[in-house]
């Protein structure tokens, strides 16, 4: 098993370089105003794709530390686990009044990394 980043700033890097192209992305596509859905962490099988415990769908939002990361590795153990992801992405809309009022379109654009791996 291996972790894809050496440190917690490593993977903080690269998140926040994710999110940038992401966020550009979504303003390229034609939204003035984009806001994030967050950073969740997502575990897949890589025969099976998304797996308990953090299937996408249930969306474990990711608090940013390395004993969340490190508390999920652990739990993975001896399961049909094959990688660990942090992903997340944007809502788009004209301009912030009609994104609050639910005028909006959903994930405009998305990002992704992989910071664990089973080898």
């Amino acid at each position: 098993m291996s972790k894809q980043y050496k440190t917690i700033t490593d993977i903080k890097d690269a998140v926040s370089d994710a999110r940038y192209d992401a966020e550009r992305e979504g303003r390229r596509g034609g939204s003035e105003f984009v806001r994030s859905r967050g950073a969740c962490l997502n575990t897949i099988n890589i025969h099976q794709g998304q797996c308990s415990p953090n299937p996408a769908a249930e969306d474990e939002q990711w608090k940013g530390t390395n004993k969340q990361l490190d508390a999920l590795i652990d739990e993975v153990q001896g399961m049909d686990v094959d990688e660990i992801w942090i992903s997340g992405g944007f809502d788009g809309a004209e301009c912030p009044r009609y994104m609050n009022e639910g005028d909006y379109d959903p994930w405009v654009s998305s990002w992704d990394i992989l910071v664990w791996k089973r080898t």
